[in-house]
């Protein structure tokens, strides 16, 4: 049964908690105030919905650690995790009680957030936030997740631009893009953006794609050729690993027998172990110098660069006209799009692709969809007429650029 102390000026509460000790909270005005807490607190003991107000006490940085440990998601997803953490949230949070975490405080936050940085990226870092309190809800460390989720709110009304203005190439676009590849990165980068464009394959598959999972060579149909997606590949402190694809999604996918000559002639030039090496033979880092010298150059163009001590002579990189702000699942969305104009079959376009298919699509749909050899060689058929007017398109413009 609560009952209320007189401690200085105020009032100190004591009442029962589920495990029959007493907790206690002060600073009340009046015994009245002080009891109608206590009561209240049993209240929710009975009702099973008690939430101790010392374990709200528990700073954001002690629970994020601990809740790493408790979180039962691949590796990948748990990199994520801790990078975000340790990037965006802790840095703000890590001293705060989760019991002092307001709702308007978080709002502040998450405005900064979408004000400094991409939508996608500060939506990552919410979502985040959001499930770490979510937990500590279910933990019982605080009564209310103070991160709502998004719905209706008040507040000025700004349409949304319903336009696609997601940045893919064309077919002679991906051409010129592995044209000014092939400048920074020669064969290497060159062949690496062509099979980006006619596979669609992630990026993360393409640096782990190695030879043994290549069937092409001139002793094969040439409308039977095919790479494997069997690992995407990432590099953690412990250096390059190798994990399963997005949802699982291994793989075999046919190849148009250009694209198949191509990495043919770029795994005749080398000897390491994965298709596309870097410059030291090593597996490629999609890293900040990744995108600095070699993704933004091959979209954005480049000024020449003089030979000088330790740097090889460049020539001018071209911007490619139309593709501006692209980024490399760019290419990826091309794929999917090319297919679509082609009419290739929904669940042949899904299989290469890796997407998970979705039920929800209507009963019975993803039960009763296959795909067979025939729709397979047709997608190895459309890419290559698309590649043979990409290339000739490509040599027209090569040669009205060379001097008579």
């Amino acid at each position: 049964m609560a009952y209320a102390e007189k401690r200085g000026k105020a009032w100190r509460v004591r009442y029962e908690r589920p495990d029959g000790t007493y907790g206690s909270e002060s600073g009340f005005p009046t015994k009245t105030a002080a009891l109608k807490h206590g009561w209240k607190q049993e209240t929710k003991v009975d009702e099973g919905k008690f939430i101790d107000p010392k374990a709200g006490r528990m700073t954001m940085g002690a629970w994020a650690k601990k809740w790493l440990g408790t979180i039962e998601v691949d590796e990948l997803s748990e990199d994520t995790y801790r990078s975000r953490l340790n990037a965006r949230i802790l840095p703000r949070w890590e001293q705060v009680a989760l019991s002092d975490i307001k709702t308007s405080d978080y709002k502040i936050w998450r405005k900064e957030l979408r004000d400094g940085y991409s939508e996608n990226y500060a939506n990552e870092i919410v979502m985040v936030f959001r499930l770490i309190l979510s937990d500590a809800v279910t933990e019982g460390l605080i009564g209310v997740n103070p991160v709502p989720v998004q719905g209706r709110r008040r507040g000025k009304y700004e349409p949304q631009d319903e336009e696609d203005d997601y940045v893919y190439p064309s077919p002679l676009q991906a051409f010129l893009l592995a044209e000014n590849a092939r400048v920074i990165r020669g064969l290497v980068g060159e062949t690496m953006i062509l099979t980006k464009a006619f596979t669609g394959m992630r990026l993360a598959e393409l640096i782990a794609l190695r030879r043994e999972f290549c069937w092409i060579g001139p002793d094969r149909d040439p409308g039977d050729q095919h790479i494997r997606v069997e690992w995407q590949g990432h590099y953690r402190k412990g250096g390059f690993m190798l994990r399963p694809p997005k949802y699982h999604s291994r793989r075999t996918l046919i190849l148009p027998p250009a694209l198949a000559d191509q990495l043919r002639k770029l795994l005749d030039s080398h000897d390491k172990e994965y298709v596309f090496p870097s410059a030291w033979g090593k597996p490629i880092r999609t890293d900040d110098q990744f995108y600095g010298r070699f993704w933004h150059p091959i979209v954005e163009g480049h000024d020449e660069l003089p030979q000088i001590r330790g740097r090889k002579f460049r020539p001018e990189i071209p911007a490619v006209e139309g593709l501006e702000g692209m980024v490399p699942h760019g290419a990826r969305h091309a794929q999917r799009v090319w297919l679509e104009e082609d009419d290739v079959r929904e669940a042949a376009i899904d299989e290469r692709m890796g997407h998970k298919v979705r039920r929800a699509t209507g009963k019975g749909v993803a039960t009763y969809r296959h795909v067979t050899p025939a729709m397979r060689k047709r997608i190895a058929s459309t890419q290559q007429r698309r590649w043979e007017r990409a290339a000739a398109e490509l040599q027209k413009i090569i040669s009205q650029k060379s001097p008579i």
